[in-house]
């Protein structure tokens, strides 16, 4: 039989492809001063219910300043960040710009507004797209022509037959596969990369047509700086240095850590330490990122909300027209009108604590740091906070300053009452674009609502493709060729869409009745387990109960995580070659495992079973999952005990393990792992075990 090389790959480290993505915590009730009432309602239509607001602070120089200070003061608040910077402006003024907290925690240096610089993260972007529309101003850019027009030597891998352009990648609707394909960190402070080599080095395919879907793009912003350096001809650090922040006065801020801006930045801090463990200082790659690596100060930030506010200007500088602020301002993508996903640069992430105002912003995140650019145009309001650790803290913020000064006034929807067999349309497996190993499941209820595996509400319908919880979290739908394609939920992933899987692969060799029919069905248009000669899907075969080798469990392993291989060319000692050389080199890079003292993998070597459960183990680990105990019997080695009681507390298994009397499981460790036998392992693992990555 011949084998058929697997096409989905495995980018970097779970870790690193998640940063500049903003994290989102979820606001749980409704203010306290919120009362609720409900009317009657007619016939075929749900009960209106109308919010009174509680009455609004009113947003001043003195009372933000109190309610600024009282919030720092919370020691819950004080355990997120040893410091941060918050400013705050509106109708044209600086209402707060101030320091809290330590930029140094072991010298006690305190963070000032003026003068501690921090690293910006993806808050870049939009200085990245406002280079891009300046040059769009001048005519040296069409927002709808062909970018590979401005990208020189370097080549775009564009399998869709449709051109992608500039407005794609302002709106993240690139269709790229991968598109955290570069290792963003460089944990050496001196090393140096040139932005056209990164991009000619990790230029990643582009498989869904361009402005089909939304899904988080870092590689679009490194590729629009690529594109300001073509189209100016100047550096893009000095291109933005010159036309955005020089006219703006932002003497503080740049992409270059020079020695005076590395004397003043903040000491980076491991998010979650007892003792705030310092991060060591890094660089990035490229050295000048575009999609994440600004430094700037506070008070630096509030002259560019100013500016964003004031059409572009700001005390005599202007950087843009207010045509161009309107479409960075303003949604240009959204999965449902009430449900934008993205402007030019600008995003809309937290729709739970919008209130129902119109609000535009922009997060950012790195391993120690967290900010966030909060517009109100409407309210000619804006907020900037940042800090040197990475979580909660600016949600935590954003919520109280929300419901202080704009409570929600927004009436609540009136419900449709379709039928379990009107809303079958949108059951299914949806598998997250942007982060392929995260599946979630819709269902239709006899109720007439939605759920969503693994989240306790339910979902009522609002209006065609969009629903709405008790708790007012969204759900939404699109549909393409009258079929339903996408889904959208903030709650699981405000930074893609998902796509609809199409029906289980059927495998010649898989009989109706065979134990693990279920388990193959259910993971086969999600993972390729291994396919035939022929690839007719009339007539592929899995061979179930072959034995796997580790380099196929490697290979099959990268394909759970999708996310693409290393970005490392193969070097394992007896690999290089392989089939499987770039899955190899990818589970070594991510140190699921050990090379022997050689540095050879053993490729061909039949895996055994323990030895799979400690490379799942270990990249459950990554996401955070913690120890489990369990009743062993038979022999596993004692390297491997932690994780086959970690598979076998959350159930990771199939029928070919049985609970003894005793109450223990013989796991079979040293046995050959079956094909059918990783089917249940993968098909447990992404749908039947809600507590294993806690």
């Amino acid at each position: 039989m011949k084998r058929t090389k697997i096409t989905r790959m495995w980018a970097a480290v779970l870790a690193i492809a998640m940063l500049l993505t903003p994290i989102v915590s979820f606001a749980a009730e409704a203010d306290a001063n919120t009362k609720v009432t409900a009317a009657d309602s007619t016939a075929g239509s749900a009960t209106q219910v109308v919010v009174t607001p509680a009455v609004p602070a009113t947003l001043s120089t003195a009372d933000v300043q109190k309610f600024t200070d009282e919030f720092f003061q919370q020691d819950k608040v004080k355990k997120l960040a040893p410091g941060a910077v918050v400013s705050v402006v509106k109708d044209g003024k600086i209402l707060l710009e101030k320091g809290y907290g330590y930029a140094d925690e072991k010298t006690k240096k305190p963070v000032d507004a003026k003068e501690t610089v921090f690293r910006i993260a993806s808050v870049t972007k939009v200085f990245t797209a406002a280079a891009v529309m300046q040059l769009v101003e001048q005519g040296k850019i069409d927002l709808h022509a062909d970018v590979q027009q401005y990208l020189g030597e370097a080549k775009l891998k564009n399998k869709t037959g449709s051109k992608l352009t500039m407005e794609h990648l302002l709106t993240h609707t690139s269709g790229v596969q991968y598109a955290d394909s570069s290792e963003l960190i460089q944990l050496n402070p001196d090393s140096n990369s040139l932005l056209k080599d990164v991009i000619r080095d990790h230029m990643p395919e582009i498989t869904t047509k361009p402005g089909e879907a939304y899904s988080y793009d870092n590689f679009a912003s490194m590729l629009q700086g690529y594109i300001v350096e073509q189209v100016s001809g100047m550096p893009f650090n000095q291109y933005v240095d010159k036309h955005i922040l020089d006219p703006l006065g932002m003497n503080d801020s740049g992409f270059l850590l020079t020695p005076e801006l590395k004397s003043r930045l903040a000491k980076s801090y491991i998010p979650g330490s007892t003792d705030n463990t310092e991060f060591p200082l890094y660089a990035f790659k490229p050295t000048v990122a575009p999609q994440g690596g600004m430094l700037s100060t506070g008070a630096d930030m509030t002259k560019f909300m100013l500016t964003q506010l004031n059409g572009g200007a700001y005390e005599g500088g202007r950087i843009l027209q207010s045509e161009s602020l309107d479409k960075m301002l303003n949604p240009q993508v959204s999965i449902h009108p009430t449900l934008p996903n993205m402007a030019y640069g600008y995003e809309f992430y937290y729709h739970h604590l919008f209130n129902g105002q119109h609000v535009v912003l922009k997060g950012g995140d790195l391993p120690t740091h967290s900010s966030v650019l909060w517009l109100l145009p409407k309210q000619n309001t804006g907020i900037f906070i940042i800090y040197n650790s990475n979580g909660p803290l600016r949600d935590m913020y954003l919520e109280a300053f929300m419901d202080r000064y704009f409570p929600d006034s927004s009436p609540k929807p009136e419900f449709l009452k379709p039928t379990k067999e009107q809303l079958a349309r949108y059951e299914g497996v949806y598998k997250d674009l942007r982060i392929g190993m995260t599946v979630s499941t819709v269902k239709a209820n006899e109720d007439g609502t939605l759920s969503i595996r693994y989240f306790p509400s339910k979902y009522k319908q609002v209006d065609e493709f969009l629903f709405m919880s008790e708790e007012g979290s969204q759900l939404a739908f699109k549909e393409k060729n009258g079929q339903i394609e996408y889904a959208y939920n903030p709650l699981f992933n405000p930074a893609s869409w998902a796509k609809k899987l199409g029906p289980a692969l059927k495998y010649e060799d898989v009989e109706r009745n065979h134990p693990y029919r279920a388990y193959i069905d259910g993971i086969s248009s999600l993972i390729t387990l291994h396919v035939g000669e022929d690839t007719d899907e009339d007539e592929l075969e899995l061979e179930p109960e072959e034995e796997m080798t580790r380099a196929e469990f490697a290979e099959l392993i990268v394909d759970y995580m999708d996310m693409g291989y290393s970005y490392k060319k193969p070097v394992v000692a007896d690999s290089v070659n392989h089939e499987f050389a770039a899955a190899i080199q990818t589970v070594v890079d991510m140190q699921m495992v050990t090379l022997d003292k050689s540095g050879k993998f053993y490729p061909d070597k039949l895996i055994q079973r323990q030895e799979a459960a400690d490379m799942i183990w270990k990249v459950m680990q990554s996401l955070g999952a913690k120890k489990k105990d369990a009743k062993l019997s038979g022999k596993t080695d004692a390297w491997a005990v932690e994780a086959v009681k970690f598979m076998v507390a959350n159930g990771i298994y199939g029928p070919e393990v049985k609970k003894g009397k005793d109450g223990s499981f013989n796991y079979q460790s040293h046995k050959p792992l079956l094909r059918q036998e990783a089917a249940a392992m993968f098909y447990k693992l992404i749908f039947s075990t809600e507590e294993a990555a806690k």
